[in-house]
Formats: C-alpha cells, structure tokens, sequence
C-alpha cells in the first residue's frame, strides 16, 4: 500500500510537471517555429532564435506589466549607490503608477506658485555634519567646502528645509521611493520622495538618495554642483513609486552592458566599479 501511494504521488508529480511546461513560452518556439526555421536542427540558428524570441518575450512581458501596474517604467535596475541601505547596486524594482494622493511624502501647503522654479526661490536647505549633527548652517556652506577638497561629499547631510512662508519640514527616510526622468542627466532617477508640495499650480515633490554620498535634495541647485533636478517634479511626472526590490538580480546586465565597455573603452562619467 504505502508502495503504491508512493507511485501515485509521483505519477500526479509528473503530470503536474508535463503541465507546466506549456506555461514556457519557448515551449511553443520549439514545437511551432523551430521546425519551420530550423528543419535540419542546426545549433547556430536554434541558438539565434532562441535569442530572438527571448529578448521579444521580455518586451512583451515588460509593455503587458506596464499595462497592469499603470505605469510605462513597470521594472528598472538600480545603477548607482545612492540609495544605499534601501536599495543597492544592481536590485531589480518592480514599480506601479501613482497619482498625487498616492503619493507618501511629509506634506506642506502653498498659497503661491513653484512650477518651474528653483528650490532657492521658495526654500533654503540646511545641512550638519553627520558627526555633529548640532553644527547646523545652510547647505551652500558645506557644499562650498567640498568643492575647495576640505570635506568629503559623505561627511554631511540635509537635515531640514525652511520654506519661504516659515513652515519647516524635517528630511527624514519614510517617503515613497519614486522613478522620475532628470532633464539635468538625461535618466531616470530612483529616489525617495521627501516633500510633497500641494500650491497653488499643482502638486510637487522634491526628492532625495538616502546614501551618505548624496547629501542635498536632487532639486537643491547652488552653483556648487549640478543638480540632479532643476525645479520641484510635477507629481504627474513621477512614473511610479517602487513596490517591490529583488536584490542583486540585475547586477550581470550592469556588469556586462554597462561596467564592461566602461572599463574597455575608458569611463565618460557616472561609472561604478565593484
């Protein structure tokens, strides 16, 4: 008895495997396509089809999540550290659209308009040492400090801002983690929201990496450095928020489509060596 239990177990086992496999779509490649394009079983065209359909599943794959998380970057692969603890080198993030309301940020409210203008007209940011977080000064300080080599970037840190009607917000790590396209490096930035601004045009969010080595807010533009956004992002320009990181998968695509030919044909800028 416990014998034949023993063989229904696996024969159910099997069938189940038997399914299975038409859930894979090269399943279809092989009994569809193959024989038309490849009659005589030669390896290098089998080897060519199957990277063809590969990369065409994993559009499809990308357009159809795109589709069902309402979102047009539904998957992105973290390049930098800048995220770092959170979110590091070469994590997989699945994302899904958001609206303003979704969106989670420390929240202030304006009586006057900011589209399209510089964090400097409407807020001063103010920095302290991470090792002494009561020397507290404008950001501009610090910054000018690194800039002449007296600090490193990593030694200090936003701590809050003072918006031009008094109101303060505290920078902390709790807001949604965004994806939005910086006009200023010509690439999406993943980022944590920090502020969301309802005034008077609309709703805004300014934005920040929590790592160490970005320590001012991506909108902060001081003549030091240049910003990784020049003015607040219209929430409806936000393509998603980040609700899902598988860490480390992407890290063989960085290292052979991005870290590769930097370290063959000379680095231009952002490179990120192991």
């Amino acid at each position: 008895m416990e014998k034949e239990n023993k063989d229904n177990l696996w024969n159910v086992f099997n069938r189940i495997k038997e399914n299975l496999k038409w859930l894979d779509p090269f399943t279809y490649v092989d009994i569809y396509v193959m024989p038309v394009v490849n009659p005589n079983k030669n390896k290098f065209i089998e080897l060519i089809v199957n990277i063809f359909f590969a990369a065409f599943f994993a559009f499809s794959l990308y357009i159809i999540l795109g589709f069902l998380l309402s979102t047009k970057i539904p998957a992105a692969i973290v390049y930098s550290y800048s995220m770092v603890p959170e979110l590091s080198r070469g994590d997989f993030v699945l994302a899904k659209g958001t609206s303003a309301n979704d969106l989670n940020a420390k929240t202030i409210y304006f009586d006057f308009e900011i589209n399209n203008m510089p964090l400097g007209n409407y807020a001063t940011s103010y920095c302290a040492f991470i090792e002494d977080p009561s020397f507290i000064k404008d950001c501009s300080y610090f910054l000018s400090l690194y800039v002449k080599g007296k600090i490193p970037l990593d030694s200090f840190e936003t701590k809050y801002l003072i918006f031009k009607d008094g109101q303060r917000v505290d920078i902390e790590r709790r807001g949604d983690i965004v994806i939005y396209y910086s006009d200023s490096l010509n690439k999406q930035i993943i980022h944590r929201a920090v502020v969301k601004i309802v005034a008077k045009d609309g709703v805004f969010i300014l934005t920040k990496g929590d790592s160490y080595k970005n320590p001012i807010i991506d909108q902060d533009y001081q003549f030091y450095i240049k910003p990784i956004s020049y003015y607040p992002i219209p929430a409806d320009k936000i393509d998603g928020k980040v609700i899902l990181k598988i860490p480390l998968i992407g890290y063989v695509k960085i290292l052979i489509f991005d870290d590769l030919p930097n370290l063959i044909f000379g680095c231009k800028q952002d490179c990120y060596f192991p």
